[in-house]
């Protein structure tokens, strides 16, 4: 279980090649929240990596069309747009503390996928740069302090080389709650300071509290059905 409340760090990273197993746990995470908020108390926002026409696009659109939610995609060239959109909104609610917000969620399907992501795009060059802000930037911000306001991120990435590529460890301390599936025991220690990574095996996977310490073994569950979907989103 990992609970975001309206605080700093409260964001969720899953790192790993389990494709299946990351797709059902932001699938269900999306389907989860939605369940827990009133209507039109939650938005998700989704960046989806996957390619069209694969099983994993099909899937993706069958849990947010069950979902009773608003549900802002992205997956074509709208990006920088996005985030600039979601930077002005977060601007505005820390200008206006106390104000009843609804929450935001942003789920990152394949950050390595988003390469205007990366912090080190930032100073690429684009005649409407000062119009639309800088979407690695403008992540960052979200990343940072979008929690204690009610925007927060729960992103996927394959494996620590990118991770560094895209979250410098000042940005990845904010990320409280870590999901890790096998890797290298040099790759768990650099992301959650323990080896324990390096020893979990084909079929499991751990969760890790940096405010905490803890480190919690668990056995992913398999990808939901379309019909268990469907009927998640039922009146």
């Amino acid at each position: 279980e990992v609970v975001l409340r309206p605080a700093g760090g409260k964001n969720v990273l899953i790192v790993g090649q389990k494709d299946e197993a990351i797709l059902s746990m932001l699938s269900v995470a999306m389907l989860a929240a939605a369940a827990q908020h009133p209507q039109g108390r939650l938005r998700i926002v989704l960046l989806d990596g996957s390619s069209p026409g694969t099983p994993e696009r099909t899937y993706l659109d069958a849990v947010t069309g069950a979902l009773k939610q608003e549900v802002v995609l992205s997956r074509e060239g709208d990006l920088a747009d996005l985030m600039a959109g979601l930077a002005d909104e977060l601007k505005n609610a820390a200008e206006s503390p106390g104000q009843d917000r609804r929450t935001t969620l942003i789920i990152v399907n394949g950050l390595q996928k988003y390469k205007k992501l990366r912090p080190d795009d930032e100073f690429s060059f684009s005649a409407d740069a000062d119009e639309r802000g800088n979407p690695a930037s403008n992540f960052t911000k979200l990343i940072t302090d979008g929690p204690a306001l009610g925007f927060h991120v729960i992103a996927a990435c394959d494996g620590y080389n990118n991770v560094t590529r895209y979250l410098p460890r000042k940005i990845l301390a904010e990320f409280e709650t870590r999901v890790l599936f096998q890797m290298s025991a040099n790759d768990s220690a650099s992301l959650i300071d323990s080896p324990r990574a390096g020893t979990l095996g084909m079929h499991r996977a751990l969760c890790y509290n940096d405010q905490e310490g803890s480190i919690e073994i668990f056995r992913p569950y398999a990808l939901p059905g379309a019909e268990w979907v469907t009927a998640q989103g039922a009146p």
